[in-house]
């Protein structure tokens, strides 16, 4: 007998009642259970996708991830150094020649540099071998470092902004709301009192600092290579090798003009 059978059969016995009793709350129960499934959102495990080449966040070479065994990377820990105890560098000038601990002098001549980590040649191959170890590993390494010292995190190891500064007295308050007595004369570049403001406070050049090219200063100077003679850090530095076009007076000597100071304010008043 099959299920709608038992179900429809009115003159059974008791037993038979009973067991149709428990079949259909067996079938409500199963009906429930399909209705809840369906109900419920399908939830689709996908595999997660793995990229098949990664740049060595090491040894900085492109790899396959699928080929990646426990001696396929080879680099070094440290960084390279100038190998200044070598002869590589006796003849470079770097005044003229650049800056010799740098990007460029590294790629260009590894030879000069060492590692810090084995004291090998900068042309050396590395002293350590792992597995490669992709770039996205160390990205995931700083976003969480980010994350710990995200803004939200910071501002609660910060005091509030508001409420929390003490109330100035009264007499702090208006005495930085106080004319400022100290002003940038605009002759000779130095600060003043405006209170003390003489018609012979300011000594200053109306003139510009002109090259001495016979100076004996530049007589191994070539502009080529170590770059202008007229700049302002020769001018402080080497102030006996220029002259005022004003008065002809040496670099180093005082001003060929005698005047009150002036500020930008004091002009436009």
């Amino acid at each position: 007998m099959d299920i709608s059978s038992m179900l429809s059969n009115e003159n059974d016995d008791s037993h038979a009642l009973d067991k149709r009793s428990i079949l259909r709350d067996a079938i409500d129960s199963a009906n429930l259970n399909r209705v809840t499934n369906l109900a419920r959102p399908s939830v689709t495990r996908k595999r997660k996708s793995v990229q098949r080449f990664e740049t060595c966040m090491q040894c900085t070479e492109e790899y396959d991830t699928t080929n990646n065994p426990k001696d396929a990377c080879v680099w070094h820990s440290g960084r390279t150094e100038p190998d200044f105890d070598g002869d590589f560098w006796a003849d470079h000038d770097e005044n003229c020649h650049g800056i010799i601990d740098s990007d460029f002098c590294r790629e260009e001549y590894p030879e000069g540099f060492r590692w810090s980590c084995c004291d090998k040649l900068g042309d050396q191959e590395g002293c350590m071998i792992d597995v490669h170890r992709p770039q996205t590993a160390k990205k995931v390494k700083t976003m969480a470092h980010n994350l710990e010292h995200s803004p939200d995190r910071i501002r609660h190891l910060l005091p509030r902004a508001t409420g929390d500064m003490p109330a100035q007295p009264n007499g702090e308050s208006q005495a930085n709301s106080a004319p400022v007595s100290q002003r940038e004369c605009i002759q000779c570049e130095q600060l003043f009192d405006v209170t003390s403001n003489t018609k012979v406070s300011c000594v200053w050049h109306t003139g510009d600092l002109e090259v001495i090219e016979d100076s004996d200063v530049w007589a191994d100077h070539d502009e080529a290579c170590h770059g202008p003679m007229n700049t302002e850090a020769n001018q402080q530095d080497f102030p006996d090798a220029f002259y005022w076009d004003c008065c002809d007076r040496g670099g180093d000597q005082p001003g060929c003009e005698v005047d009150v100071h002036r500020s930008e304010i004091c002009s436009e008043g």
